[in-house]
């Protein structure tokens, strides 16, 4: 469907004095030949689009000419407004720009008006998700999006949505990368059990304004109808991370970390999913891995399971740990010995404890919790006093739900042999210190407390 005729791309940015910003990671495309194959595989024909980052505008225009029934141009730059704006005139009614950071976007708020759900059996529901990435957010979307796929939440409460995204050369291969292949990663095993990846279109890096110092890939991505496990997406993170840390090595170290280091255990999951334990983990097949998982999940409903901490335990344990450390530290709080903050997730998923600052009060005793979107984190400093016995019952109340253990400062060492103890601390809940001791408590969230 023909466009008007508009000033191009490039006089838009000259006649409005627009740049790309590197802290953003902008980098633009004006060739819409480049464009055009780049939307090559979506059938955008009377089809919904939301477009990631629309910037001056060149996607945009290919994206349109393909005839979609409505464009939502999502922008976070008040910078491109004007010139998306233009465009959208010129698009009668079938665009739509809107000023909001994707990674909070309200997907079923901006759908809900079009879009009716289609049944997860239907191959597509007609809408897609397109976007030029910035390097610094394709990543975390792209994370954020088959949690979302996997929960059926969002714009996938509409049925299968597809995507088609631009990222770094490097990144594409590992998403779509093959078993036995040096770019298989846990981000390959993490997309391949929810969605079909296609890499589609390679791109030099002089095709973009300003180039980037990296080839760039697209990706096409088409969710699955049934994903390879169905166990709880935190399991599939959880298995992945411990069998791709070192990808070199035979699957059963992997596993054998991820039981606690119970030998045994680990080879009944791996019997169970059918994998040889001398089999190198980036030989692991997507399949195999998605066994492996299913494995777990149902080794963790065992009573076998529940004599492990860490990540031996299934999330709804792990998030009773949680509610149990919350209520704890209402009542200490309520007494006056603490005072505690809890942070709300952050929509990109990444650890929030950079986003408040703990709180202290009268009492000089000091306890943040953050919440993020797979982790509680709780960070419970030690006094200088406390003795190796309080030491050792506060890491003992840690280990129950999995954490880092505490260590002793020399000065804080020192200050307990020269007798300066100003009281102890509680056994299971090690108190404030100047020197920033500190035992650090990662308890994993389940989905449903996202």
């Amino acid at each position: 469907m023909q466009l008007p005729k508009l000033p191009s791309v490039a006089d838009l940015i000259r006649l409005y004095g627009l740049s790309a910003k590197s802290q953003l990671s902008q980098n633009f495309i004006l060739d819409l030949n480049v464009t055009n194959r780049l939307i090559a595989p979506a059938k955008l024909k009377d089809a919904i689009v939301i477009e990631v980052g629309s910037g001056p505008g060149a996607l945009t225009r290919s994206i349109l000419e393909a005839g979609p029934k409505k464009v939502f141009a999502i922008e976070k730059d008040r910078r491109f407004l004007p010139s998306l704006q233009l465009l959208a005139e010129a698009a009668e009614g079938r665009m739509q720009v809107v000023h909001h950071d994707i990674l909070t976007l309200d997907y079923t708020k901006l759908l809900a008006p079009l879009v009716k759900p289609q049944p997860w059996s239907e191959p597509s529901n007609g809408v897609y998700i397109i976007g030029n990435l910035p390097f610094n957010i394709s990543t975390r979307l792209l994370v954020d999006l088959v949690h979302d796929c996997r929960l059926k939440r969002g714009v996938f409460g509409f049925g299968r949505t597809h995507l088609l995204f631009t990222f770094q050369h490097e990144v594409a291969e590992r998403i779509v990368a093959k078993p036995g292949t040096s770019d298989r990663s846990r981000l390959s095993l993490l997309v391949q059990h929810a969605f079909a990846a296609r890499y589609h279109y390679h791109m030099p890096n002089t095709v973009f304004v300003p180039p980037p110092k990296v080839q760039v890939g697209g990706v096409y991505f088409a969710p699955l109808e049934q994903p390879m496990t169905a166990a709880p997406i935190a399991s599939v993170e959880l298995v992945a991370q411990h069998i791709l840390n070192q990808r070199g090595k035979f699957i059963s170290n992997g596993v054998g970390r991820l039981v606690g280091g119970n030998a045994d255990i680990a080879l009944q999951l791996l019997e169970q999913a059918k994998i040889p334990p001398t089999t190198r983990v980036s030989n692991v097949s997507t399949e195999q891995f998605a066994a492996l998982v299913d494995a777990y999940e149902a080794h963790l409903q065992s009573p076998l399971a529940a004599t492990h901490g860490g990540p031996m335990m299934s999330p709804s344990q792990r998030e009773a740990k949680r509610i149990k450390l919350m209520h704890r530290l209402e009542r200490l709080s309520e007494k006056g010995a603490v005072d505690w903050t809890e942070l709300r997730p952050d929509p990109s998923g990444r650890a929030a404890d950079d986003q408040d600052p703990a709180r202290a009060n009268k009492s000089g005793n000091v306890v943040k919790v953050v919440s993020s979107r797979n982790a509680a984190v709780m960070v419970l400093p030690a006094r200088a006093s406390s003795s190796p016995e309080e030491m050792r019952a506060g890491n003992k109340y840690a280990d129950q739900i999995g954490r880092k253990k505490v260590k002793r400062s020399p000065a804080a060492a020192a200050a307990a042999a020269s007798g300066s103890a100003e009281g102890g601390a509680s056994p299971s809940l090690p108190q404030d210190n100047d020197e920033g001791v500190s035992t650090l408590v990662v308890c994993r969230m389940p989905e449903s407390g996202v």
